[in-house]
């Protein structure tokens, strides 16, 4: 089996959930977090991607 790229998403506003979406698809890449400052953000992503950690902060 191949190594999966562990990645971090920075940003779910306009572009941001299509772009996820794609990462997720792609077997070759692991969704480790991402980043929203928006609340609403968060919660939609959260709701989408449950095993993906979702958070306000970068580090």
């Amino acid at each position: 089996m191949k190594k999966r790229i562990n990645v971090a998403q920075i940003g779910v506003g306009y572009w941001g959930p299509n772009l996820l979406r794609n990462l997720v698809a792609n077997k070759s890449v692991n969704v480790k977090k991402v980043v929203d400052l928006s609340s609403e953000r968060r919660e939609y992503v959260r709701g989408l991607y449950p095993a993906v950690s979702v958070t306000d902060k970068t580090e």
